[in-house]
């Protein structure tokens, strides 16, 4: 019994120990792991600064975009008033023109 029990600690003990070969391979794994997440970190660092400034780049074009609407909106309504306008102008032309002509 006393041998059966000595055997599963020394089974326990061999096999949970890792070999100086492993286990340096695995730090260096770990090392490069650390310094791929710290570029990682700082690409994401870089590339959330570029989003915001793009969102602040939307947001002013959607601005721009409002304001030359409405702009659009107010000359075409000039346009067509003035038109209107130059319409009447040219018909009164003409009837003083053909009263002058008589």
């Amino acid at each position: 019994m006393k041998k059966s029990v000595l055997f599963f600690v020394l089974l326990a003990l061999a096999s949970a120990c890792v070999s100086s070969k492993k286990f340096k391979a695995l730090e260096a794994q770990q090392k490069i792991c650390a310094e791929e997440l710290e570029k990682m970190k700082q690409s994401n660092q870089d590339y959330e600064a570029k989003v915001k400034e793009l969102q602040s780049n939307v947001d002013a074009l959607k601005k721009e975009a409002s304001s030359l609407k409405a702009d659009t909106t107010k000359l075409g309504t000039t346009l067509r008033t003035l038109s209107r306008e130059l319409s009447k102008s040219m018909k009164e032309l003409n009837e003083l023109t053909k009263t002058y002509e008589k």
